[in-house]
């Protein structure tokens, strides 16, 4: 399923108020309009569509989820995030209650549990052991799918409030999605449920997993590249 590359919408968010440009078949015919929440800012995402987006903080990524959502309707959702803060955990956990979310599996670096070990009990609590899978990560995106939608959301935003300049990328294709779910199953059947810490378990399937998509034309174009670099 292609992008409709026709339909691009680039939003510029400020503290009081976003902006928007609105591309459309060219660049000639841009319509910029003021935003300033999550619902708002991805009001044009559709099917088959990309959004790309800046913020100043005026919403997280709970927020981009919960208005994904709402075009959607109930969805599964997986989570693959650095670190997570426990308002957010409960706004999932209700969403997961209320139906709007139909299931939950969550992917977080193994750092967590050793830098927020409080936070890290509780949301396995919330949302039980079988939820939740670590590894070594700094990948921040979200998977919402149905039978109608595959929406992928790659972002610099973790699952908690943190008013800085934050990106999301909004993607409705169903190649896109593949390729992060796979990634996310792969380590759900090779890491144990819930919060891992340890090295000596988290590494050796960090080391295997993706192993076999890399090529030997790709380590060597890597080290062609390499080479020309002074170290």
């Amino acid at each position: 399923m292609a992008i409709d590359l026709k339909l691009a919408l680039i939003f510029r968010v400020f503290f009081f108020m976003a902006y928007s440009l609105f591309q459309e078949q060219s660049l000639d015919k841009i319509e910029s309009h003021p935003y300033q929440y999550a619902r708002e800012a991805i009001s044009a995402f559709k099917k088959n569509s990309r959004i790309i987006g800046l913020t100043k903080g005026q919403f997280s990524l709970i927020d981009v989820i919960v208005a994904t959502l709402e075009k959607t309707g109930s969805a599964n959702v997986i989570l693959s995030t650095w670190a997570a803060g426990l308002r957010d955990a409960k706004v999932m956990k209700g969403l997961l209650s209320s139906g709007k979310v139909t299931s939950f599996n969550m992917l977080c670096d193994r750092s967590f549990s050793s830098r927020h070990e409080k936070y890290a009990t509780q949301i396995e609590n919330i949302f039980g052991k079988g939820c939740i899978r670590t590894t070594n990560t700094h990948a921040k995106f979200v998977l919402i799918w149905n039978d109608d939608w595959f929406v992928t959301i790659k972002t610099s935003m973790n699952l908690n409030h943190n008013p800085r300049f934050e990106t999301f990328d909004i993607d409705e294709s169903k190649e896109i999605f593949d390729f992060f779910h796979s990634h996310v199953m792969e380590l759900f059947e090779m890491m144990p449920e819930g919060f891992t810490e340890t090295r000596r378990i988290v590494n050796p399937v960090f080391d295997k997993t993706l192993k076999d998509n890399v090529s030997k034309s790709d380590s060597k174009e890597f080290q062609n590249i390499a080479s020309g670099f002074s170290w």
